[in-house]
């Protein structure tokens, strides 16, 4: 009697996506991760790793690829040798070596599976359970906190009905973050969408994400609410998973070496403008195209993107525009033909592998430029870079390093009103550093045993911020109409240097069920406010839910 009650209050949990065999694959997710670090070693296509989610499907075939390749799967670490075993077995639990009473873990990944001929359905809690202790500064003063904590609760559900899948995800949530931000017009905070603020720096949220789809073997097709993340790297100039989720419509076509990505979305700007809480919030509408092409250990890779919206000053209601629905058009002819004066940008990137286990990358994304204007300080040169570097098990089987730098130069993502930039709620599509600034990161993962993680991520960011009066390029939501000078060079306006670093120590108890340490320590040095620090060690419990950093 105990079990059966044990196990009907483990159905009412809450839960996220870590690694399952059924509907989309969350970014973050070790499946997904473990999807990535092939693309390094070789064992699967880059292009599958660069356009991110995935369906579940795609992910466990690429695996049974892998497993059919002896030499492949005996150069993978021991622990991702059982990851690959785990998520291909079908048996309860087999990477724990233990029989889950009444079905329970009765495919060795997810809590509840059901399968039969042509269908299957998971069901998985979710939960996110820490606190700890925090220490910070305001203005250079000790500012008496209280505990930091995290508290999820609610569940997953996903499966496929012959070549149809589905993944749906619902939490309600209470959150107290080291470093508070709440911007209180948009009822809204960093990563997320609408929050309510209960007091003691402190918010409360409800997230519901997922989507259906199709895939065969060329084609994916999906209507979702979730996050993307386009591009080779941990951060990427093109779109990224550091917003809030949003709805869009995605196909994906795979035919040899070429894969092709698009994307139609609906973002929203939290301007209410007093309005009061009642009100529908103010639309915007954005296209994205990517196609790479993978030739030996090359992959190159093109990037373009349309944000649009409706312009109630000179009486234009558009919605989505039927123009850029088209998957194969250029968006700037479609823009100029239109007359429309939208946010246009495009970019490129490439990744080599020289040899297996290491991977170098890199992006440019162009948002506007004069040509003979490219050389100087000028606020129409627009523009990011990016460089990183990956590398998987060399030296020691089990660690994986990244190394990236990002310069973004001023007014990139920006446009002539927050309407029409480059931003869903208040953060920014692309890399999340955000414009007037570089960026440069290491990040640092050791997995010893298929149940034991430890990372690490280091950050040393730059960045000019606008002050109270002066308008520099670095908040993509202001108008570039608003800016102080023509002359911009990167870093002009109040300086600031930032230190992150963040880390956890991660135990699996059960597949998916991890038992976690994790601390955050982070620095903003500001020519005007001084030196600002905050610090937080929490303790907890994640199950069905990856771990979430405070930008990637």
């Amino acid at each position: 009697m105990a079990r059966r009650l044990f196990l009907f209050a483990l159905l009412l949990l809450p839960g996220s996506a870590l690694a399952q065999r059924e509907g989309l694959l969350q970014i973050g997710s070790p499946l997904s991760d473990l999807i990535r670090r092939q693309a390094t070693l070789g064992t699967v296509p880059q292009a599958t790793a660069d356009a991110l989610p995935i369906p579940a499907g795609e992910a466990t075939a690429l695996l049974d690829s892998i497993a059919a390749d002896p030499v492949a799967l005996a150069a993978l670490s021991p622990a991702d040798r059982q990851l690959v075993e785990r998520y291909r077995s079908r048996e309860p639990a087999s990477a724990f070596g233990w029989t889950p009473p009444y079905g329970f873990y009765g495919d060795g990944v997810s809590p509840v599976h059901v399968e039969g001929d042509g269908y299957a359905l998971e069901l998985a809690p979710i939960i996110g359970a820490s606190i700890g202790p925090t220490q910070r500064t305001d203005r250079g003063e000790r500012d008496p906190t209280a505990p930091v904590y995290q508290n999820t609760r609610g569940f997953r559900t996903a499966g496929r009905l012959g070549r149809l899948y589905f993944e749906a995800r619902a939490t309600e949530n209470q959150r107290r973050p080291a470093v508070y931000a709440y911007y209180e017009a948009g009822d809204t905070a960093p990563r997320y969408g609408f929050v309510k603020d209960i007091g003691d720096d402190a918010y409360d949220y409800f997230t519901a994400e997922g989507g259906v789809g199709y895939r065969d073997r060329f084609v994916d097709v999906r209507f979702a609410r979730d996050r993307n993340q386009w591009g080779p790297g941990a951060g990427t100039l093109f779109l990224s998973n550091y917003a809030a989720p949003y709805d869009h419509l995605h196909l994906g076509a795979t035919a040899g070496p070429l894969r092709y990505t698009m994307a139609v979305a609906r973002f929203t700007t939290p301007e209410r403008d007093g309005r009061g809480a009642d009100t529908v919030l103010p639309s915007k509408f954005a296209a994205f195209h990517r196609v790479s092409v993978e030739f030996g250990r090359f992959e190159a890779e093109a990037f373009e993107a349309v944000v649009f919206h409706d312009d109630t000053l000179r009486g234009n209601r558009r919605g989505p525009e039927i123009g850029y629905l088209n998957p194969v058009i250029f968006y700037r002819a479609v823009e100029s033909e239109l007359g429309s004066g939208d946010n246009a940008l495009i970019g490129l990137g490439g990744a080599v592998r020289p040899v297996d286990g290491v991977r170098l990358y890199g992006q440019v994304l162009i948002d506007e430029f004069v040509a003979d204007r490219f050389f100087e300080d000028s606020w129409v040169n627009k523009w990011g870079i990016l460089a990183g570097a990956h590398v998987v098990d060399l030296g020691l089987p089990g660690l994986e390093v990244r190394a990236e730098y990002a310069r973004l130069r001023p007014y990139l993502y920006g446009h002539r009103s927050t309407f029409s930039a480059y931003v869903h709620y208040d953060d920014v599509l692309g890399h999340p550093v955000g414009p007037n600034a570089d960026d440069l990161s290491l990040f640092l993962r050791y997995r010893p045993t298929v149940r034991a993680t430890a990372q690490v991520l280091a950050a040393r960011s730059r960045r000019g911020r606008d002050s109270d009066s002066l308008f520099v390029g670095a908040d993509p939501r202001v108008s570039y109409f608003e800016r102080a000078s023509n002359a911009s060079p990167t870093f002009d306006g109040v300086r600031q240097t930032e230190w992150l670093v963040e880390g956890s120590l991660a135990y699996e108890v059960l597949p998916r069920l991890v038992v976690e340490a994790a601390g955050l320590y982070q620095a903003v040095d500001d020519a005007e406010r001084g030196l600002d620090r905050a610090a937080a060690v929490t303790f907890g419990l994640r199950w069905e839910l990856p771990f979430q950093s405070v930008r990637y």
